[in-house]
């Protein structure tokens, strides 16, 4: 540590992450999962094992930076995209999935209705078209 003027310590690593590394971090995730490869899906497995940082750093920097939150919502939706899609195709185990689906982006298990004028409106959900694909 070193100390400020008046003898006070303060920590020189403080602004470590500032926002131009943030953005770094935040294209390099949304390349690495560009990349049409069913490894390449959990931001962990790009942060912790190909770089050694650890998991809560999206949240932290996500706090810190809104132009990295912007970025991370972009990498959000390739993720989801990049589940679904590769689901559809039988690519990875569709049970798990969903599981991501539902736990990570909101995803629902059944029918939803929503109510306007007294009319009933349907939506089937993704998640039973991923189901009735897997089936066929």
């Amino acid at each position: 540590m070193s100390k400020q003027k008046g003898g006070q310590p303060f920590n020189v690593n403080a602004e470590k992450w500032t926002e131009s590394e943030a953005l770094n971090i935040g294209n390099g995730l949304l390349d690495w999962l560009n990349i049409d490869n069913d490894d390449h899906i959990f931001f962990q497995e790009y942060l912790v094992d190909k770089h050694g940082l650890y998991e809560e750093l999206i949240s932290y920097l996500s706090g810190k930076y809104d132009s990295f939150l912007k970025l991370i919502k972009r990498c959000k939706k390739k993720q989801e995209s990049k589940i679904v899609r590769y689901a559809l195709k039988n690519k990875v185990n569709v049970t798990m999935a969903i599981f991501l689906l539902k736990n990570h982006h909101a995803y629902k298990d059944k029918t939803e209705q929503d109510v306007k004028m007294d009319t009933n409106i349907k939506h089937d959900s993704l998640i039973d078209r991923i189901k009735l694909s897997s089936e066929e």
